[in-house]
């Protein structure tokens, strides 16, 4: 599989993802075919090498050609505007691929949701400025292009690195980092510097958060490119490079997810009570829900519930214990959950269907029937259940 990893210890901008592709071997000419389908007015990407600490990085500015100035810093800025309708319509009505299309929409949705909530307006009612939606659009649609025509198939990236001071904005002067791209990093990993200046955007910590998965150090993969692009700005005490490592991943059957997990500690409810609870947000989560014999304070025994889910089923969970239990609160906690991918293959036995999880680990399949099934025929049929797993893992050997 071949995977890519973003160092982000200097930060990160779309400009800069596209300019660490291009250093990396992005086609200039087939990102440009792309990206002039668009159909926004017309723009002119001008490309050069920065030297930054050292190392020379790729260099992109992207400048629409009735313009006399050149664009403001990253995406900062003022005068006419597009509101996010209008740029899903441009992005739907191009040529580039419908996997490019959707990946881009998703940023482009997750960017309105955070102006939308730190802003406290409509996500219809957020605009992106006209210098700025140019600027955002080609940084966003060419990052996500410039990822599929390197047939990227899988990204990581390590923490958010956040420098300080302010900045001016349309919205007038903002705190680094800005509102949103706190808003778009929460629940991620961040550090905070003492770098003066805005290291980490808006729109590069929202093509991380929909794109790639972070990971606290570089996956194992055999290294094929390293790429770098500089930013705008160059600041004290960062290299002021985005680094991109391209190469092909071992743990092709290796996937990673962001999830929660929530806990809640209980010394007061009936054992039925807690198991019919459990039930109800074992629904919700659809991934894990456990409990934990625990010692509260003085020396009562309790009950930890955990769940495991995924961040969109948090308002659905914190309903149920606040409804469904006697609790006062709960905390939870992110996590990479790193898994075997699967493959599920359906057999017949008895008449019934079984349904066969399958792990394939270095070239040897692990099968494994599902118990929900082997137990429905085992009580059905009125035998062992664990005859039934002999019979379906045999069957599936045969």
């Amino acid at each position: 599989m071949k995977t890519a990893f973003f160092d982000l210890s200097s930060g990160v901008a779309g400009d800069m993802i596209i300019s660490s592709l291009l250093s990396a071997g992005l086609d200039y000419k087939l990102l440009l075919e792309g990206l002039s389908t668009l159909g926004v007015p017309e723009f002119e990407i001008h490309r050069s090498v920065k030297k930054r600490s050292s190392l020379e990085g790729e260099y992109i500015e992207v400048l629409a050609k009735d313009q006399q100035e050149k664009t403001h810093n990253h995406e900062h800025h003022h005068g006419e505007h597009r509101h996010l309708k209008t740029i899903i319509e441009i992005i739907q009505q191009s040529k580039i691929p419908d996997v490019v299309k959707k990946n881009a929409v998703k940023v482009f949705e997750l960017l309105g949701d955070a102006e939308a909530k730190v802003h406290g307006v409509p996500i219809e009612k957020i605009h992106f400025h006209e210098v700025g939606a140019l600027d955002s659009i080609v940084d966003i649609v060419g990052g996500c292009l410039g990822l599929h025509l390197l047939g990227i198939e899988k990204i990581y990236f390590n923490e958010f690195h956040f420098g300080k001071g302010s900045i001016e904005c349309a919205h007038g002067k903002m705190p680094i980092p800005v509102p949103a791209t706190i808003k778009i990093s929460s629940g991620f990993e961040c550090i905070y510097t003492d770098v003066a200046g805005e290291l980490t955007t808006p729109t590069g910590s929202a093509m991380m958060a929909v794109l790639g998965d972070q990971v606290s150090i570089v996956p194992k993969m055999t290294t094929m490119n390293i790429g770098y692009g500089a930013g705008k700005n160059e600041y004290q005490g960062v290299m002021g490079l985005l680094r991109v490592i391209v190469g092909i991943s071992s743990e092709e059957n290796l996937k990673s997810q962001r999830v929660f997990l929530v806990e809640t500690n209980i010394d007061d409810m009936s054992p039925e009570i807690l198991s019919n609870t459990c039930m109800k947000l074992l629904n919700i989560s659809e991934q894990d829900v456990w409990t934990e014999t625990i010692n509260m304070k003085k020396n009562r025994v309790g009950q930890k519930i955990c769940i495991l889910c995924n961040e969109d089923k948090l308002p659905l969970i914190e309903n149920v214990l606040f409804q469904e239990t006697s609790t006062f609160g709960f905390r939870y906690q992110v996590y990479n959950k790193v898994e075997w991918d699967r493959k599920v293959h359906s057999i017949e036995l008895y008449g019934e269907e079984i349904r066969m999880k399958i792990k394939i680990l270095n070239g040897e399949e692990k099968i494994f029937p599902e118990f929900e099934d082997c137990k429905k025929i085992a009580t059905l049929k009125d035998i062992s259940l664990l005859d039934v797993y002999k019979e379906a893992i045999a069957s599936m050997n045969n």
